[in-house]
C-alpha cells in the first residue's frame, strides 16, 4: 500500500511539472531571425565596412611600393632529332 501511494504521487507530482514551453509565432520568429548566420554574417560585414570606412583606404593618401624582382628566364632548345 505505500509503495502504490508512493507511485501516485509521483506520478500525479510529475503530470504538473512540464518539460516544454509554450511557443508563439512572434516568439519563433524572433528566435529563428536570432539563429540565423546569414544576418550574423551581414552585421559582422557591416562592422567591417564601418572599420575600414576612412581615407586611408579610400586613397586619399599616397602609398609606396617598393618591389624587386628578376625576371630571367632559362630556355633551352633542343632539336627532335639528336643527329642534326
Amino acid at each position: 500500500m505505500k509503495r502504490v501511494l508512493s507511485v501516485f504521487i509521483f506520478v500525479s507530482a510529475a503530470s504538473f511539472g512540464y518539460a516544454q514551453d509554450t511557443l508563439s509565432l512572434a516568439r519563433a520568429v524572433q528566435v529563428g531571425l536570432k539563429n540565423n548566420f546569414d544576418i550574423q554574417i551581414g552585421a559582422l560585414n557591416l562592422d567591417i565596412a564601418k572599420n575600414n570606412n576612412n581615407w586611408g583606404q579610400a586613397g586619399l593618401y599616397p602609398t609606396i611600393k617598393l618591389i624587386a624582382n628578376q625576371p630571367n628566364n632559362i630556355v633551352q632548345r633542343k632539336p627532335a632529332n639528336p643527329l642534326r
